[in-house]
């Protein structure tokens, strides 16, 4: 009953639509302007495009009524890296004379682009590939592995019709102390993936491949792959870094 009533809606929307077009296009060319027609004439005239129009909507929508529902009811997110890729983080630098990058990071934006809202929306990692020189790759991933928002115990989200919520994917981490007395324990220079837990001889430099799937608990809304480039080097600034780091997104049809 459900179906029959959207695809009623949508066949009278269509049908209403193109009969004024036709009848603007093609009835008012047949009817003399200096003739007065009856109510039951111009009933007629007004009857035979709607006729026509409206069989055609409802053969439409037979055959293409969960298509057409789809397309209008399903849930839909679009994925936006945000500005131009990697983005440098200044951290308490920022209002320093010379400020310096804290880390480097890529961050994207979940929107929701359809009419429904999205619950328990997840961000899930599919496959994690490496690279040393973009030509053999390796799994370096171990299963799915779902991404958590901000805080380790939020691993789904709920976004309304047209909201939109930001996460930093990937990020290249500089050499830090580890808070030693002597400060001779450091953690090294590495790529870093949210998500997954890399292994060093993995996070050095060369090229990541990820697939990552939008879904909720009843179906996958999306997938896309990104693929993240880095040379091994540091620069402070991202002026000087920009050519270091890079991404390719593309969706993965369905």
């Amino acid at each position: 009953m459900k179906k029959f009533v959207i695809g009623l809606i949508i066949g009278a929307i269509i049908g209403i639509s193109c009969t004024l077009l036709v009848w603007e296009v093609l009835c008012l060319n047949d009817l003399d302007p200096t003739q007065k027609y009856g109510r039951a004439e111009l009933i007629y005239y007004m009857s035979q495009p709607l006729v026509v129009i409206g069989t055609f909507s409802a053969v439409i929508v037979a055959l293409f009524g969960n298509e057409i529902k789809n397309a209008i009811f399903s849930p839909k997110c679009r994925v936006r890296v945000e500005g131009d890729g990697f983005a440098e983080d200044l951290g308490e630098t920022i209002n320093n004379i010379n400020p310096q990058a804290q880390f480097y990071k890529l961050n994207v934006f979940l929107e929701n682009i359809g009419v429904k809202e999205l619950n328990e929306l997840q961000l899930v990692i599919k496959k994690a590939e490496y690279s040393q020189d973009h030509n053999k790759f390796r799994t370096v991933s171990h299963g799915e592995s779902v991404i958590f928002w901000r805080q380790p115990e939020i691993k789904s989200i709920n976004l309304r019709t047209s909201e939109s919520r930001d996460i930093i994917l990937a990020r290249v981490v500089p050499e830090a102390s580890l808070g030693t007395p002597d400060a001779s324990q450091k953690s090294p220079l590495r790529f870093s993936i949210t998500g997954i837990n890399l292994d060093p001889k993995y996070s050095k430099k060369g090229y990541w491949r990820v697939r990552y799937d939008i879904q909720t608990p009843h179906r996958i809304i999306n997938s896309f792959v990104i693929t993240y480039s880095w040379s091994g080097k540091w620069f402070n600034r991202l002026t000087e870094m920009t050519n270091e780091l890079g991404y390719e997104f593309k969706y993965i049809k369905k």
